[in-house]
């Protein structure tokens, strides 16, 4: 390859994230994300040497302690093998390969569908090929067999799981980008939060440097010019002190500064470790304002849907909320608010404008559906959708209290008592039915 091309394709790969092309690849999976994302781990022997048709025989199963792979046969006859190209002559890579030796197969379960292979390893020769290549999480090439096989079983051995949340995010992780949201399908607030995150949950992307340019005369390079920036890993304790110390350095930085800055780690990498310094780091993002042209909006845009995730989603229903499940009232100058706190932080709102009926005609009566949680000693509420209560639906989110700049002085059996006189009175009756006109998910 010349140099002019080589500068060609590198200024390709720097204005993209990931090229999907025979040629380059932008990130990649590391051997400890493959082995942490998958239920099980499958060895298996491939020969092709009989009548040119490659069979998979398996080998050991490698699986996390009180769990099995009962169907690891099956899997194995249904894993996709590399196949000859149109004339039948060749598997693609180097004229005479075959995909032929030892692989690791890497299996991921789900709970409303059948079991995927979506990575695998190239015992043979690792770099023979990006997708079936080992790196570690180091950005380091492997390529001994027992050397990959330990850092496999090290992480399989540890017991750590991934919560539902994140196994349901597995595939999207993979591909580590926001996601696209068709303009023309409705998603709700909870849709937009969730999926939102879902790209870095569990794992994220982290930097490396690592080419290799094909060399035809080298059998064990890659068949193909080869850089990789970045490489996923598992949300590990150890990348903790590095994503916060790159935020803490850019938030350092001078409006000038910030705008040459380059990022390493994603800032929607905190949801992974919640908390509330990873909240306030969250925060001081939000208030950088207005950022630097160079840099993109989605830093605040990111920072918010990172802190809504951690105080709406992630917290667990304990028994403190259970305490506070039912129906309360915040009467103000201008409305009464009665606000139904329901499981799971689900929320129920009905405002009423004063006086009433008959308010100020600027003034509106709606319903809106949201979210809940006493979180580190504040009530937060998140709006939703909302309904006036002519049968329209309302444009953005319902303008709700903000309760949490209120420091919580005592709550009581059926008072809420915040500083600066805000009071919550329990009430008897929660909010009737509500008919909504949309279907919200």
């Amino acid at each position: 390859m010349s140099s002019l091309s080589r500068l060609l394709a590198t200024f390709a790969l720097v204005a993209c994230a990931i090229v999907n092309a025979d040629t380059y690849t932008g990130h990649i999976p590391s051997i400890e994300w493959k082995s942490y994302s998958s239920d099980a781990v499958l060895l298996v022997s491939v020969d092709s040497r009989a009548n040119n048709v490659p069979k998979a025989k398996l080998l050991d199963v490698f699986h996390r302690r009180e769990e099995e792979l009962t169907d690891a046969e099956s899997l194995v006859q249904s894993w996709k093998l590399p196949q000859l190209d149109e004339h039948n002559r060749d598997y693609r890579y180097d004229e005479g390969w075959r995909p032929d030796g030892e692989w690791l197969l890497f299996v991921r379960k789900w709970k409303d569908s059948e079991p995927t292979i979506d990575h695998v390893v190239y015992l043979q020769n690792p770099r023979q090929a990006s997708w079936m290549s080992a790196v570690n999480a180091k950005g380091q090439l492997l390529m001994e067999k027992q050397e990959i096989l330990a850092v496999v079983k090290k992480r399989l051995e540890d017991g750590k799981k991934m919560t539902p949340r994140q196994r349901v995010a597995r595939k999207l992780v993979d591909k580590g980008e926001h996601p696209k949201f068709d303009v023309n399908d409705y998603f709700s607030v909870d849709d937009r939060i969730q999926m939102g995150v879902q790209p870095w949950m569990g794992g994220f992307q982290i930097p490396v440097n690592i080419s290799v340019w094909d060399d035809y005369d080298d059998k064990q390079s890659f068949n193909e010019d080869l850089w990789i920036h970045s490489v996923i890993v598992p949300a590990d304790e150890s990348f903790r002190e590095a994503l916060f110390e790159q935020w803490t350095r850019y938030l350092q930085k001078s409006r000038e500064l910030r705008e040459h800055n380059v990022f390493a780690y994603p800032n929607l990498a905190f949801i992974n470790y919640p908390g509330q310094k990873t909240e306030q780091m969250l925060m001081r993002m939000d208030d950088v304002n207005p950022p630097p042209a160079s840099v993109p909006y989605s830093i605040a845009v990111d920072a918010t849907l990172a802190l809504e995730y951690l105080r709406f989603y992630e917290s667990s229903f304990d028994e403190q909320d259970r305490q506070l499940l039912g129906s309360w009232e915040l009467t103000t100058a201008r409305e009464r608010l009665q606000l139904d706190f329901l499981e799971d932080h689900q929320l129920i709102v009905h405002r009423k404008p004063i006086p009433f009926p008959s308010p100020n005609q600027f003034e509106e009566e709606w319903f809106a559906k949201g979210r809940w949680n006493l979180h580190y000693g504040r009530l937060y509420l998140l709006s939703k959708e909302y309904q006036i209560s002519t049968g329209e639906m309302g444009v953005g989110r319902a303008r709700l209290p903000a309760l949490d700049e209120l420091s919580i002085v005592q709550i009581a059996k059926d008072k809420f008592t915040f500083d600066k006189g805000t009071v919550l009175l329990r009430t008897p009756e929660p909010i009737p039915k509500v008919k909504w006109i949309r279907k919200l998910r």
